[in-house]
């Protein structure tokens, strides 16, 4: 199960990136990936609360993927944890994004680099290692 929906964000993904393609002749606006996972400790212990607050949390969600927002693909892996793919000029800006779901959600947010920049950087960091052996 857990296989189908890593899949599936893969493929999520995919679909997105490939939404951004028009971006590669000018200078592609930076995107990050956002681990979220539910904070336990933080969510409301009485039913109608929790129900409220999972109902409020996903619909506000599903808005900003579905309307022009820096969001292009969010996805869930399991009941408490999913990613998103995040489009913005910082990391600050997804830092804010993600804030609107604190503290019922923690966020690990990372950049994803271009193969196109990163394979010189990853072969010249490798052949300045080798320099040093």
């Amino acid at each position: 199960m857990r296989a189908a929906c890593s899949l599936q964000i893969l493929l999520g993904f995919t679909a997105a990136l490939g939404k951004r393609a028009h971006h590669l002749e000018d200078k592609p606006v930076p995107m990050y990936i956002t681990h979220f996972t539910c904070m336990p400790s933080a969510w409301p212990t009485d039913r109608e609360s929790e129900i409220a607050a999972w109902t409020d949390n996903l619909a506000e969600a599903t808005k900003l993927v579905e309307k022009d927002s820096p969001v292009k693909f969010s996805g869930w892996v399991s009941n408490t944890e999913g990613y998103a793919l995040v489009e913005a000029d910082s990391k600050a800006k997804v830092i804010g994004l993600c804030a609107q779901f604190w503290p019922l959600f923690h966020n690990d947010i990372m950049e994803i680099v271009p193969i196109a920049e990163a394979a010189p950087a990853i072969l010249a960091g490798v052949k300045k290692g080798w320099e040093k052996r």
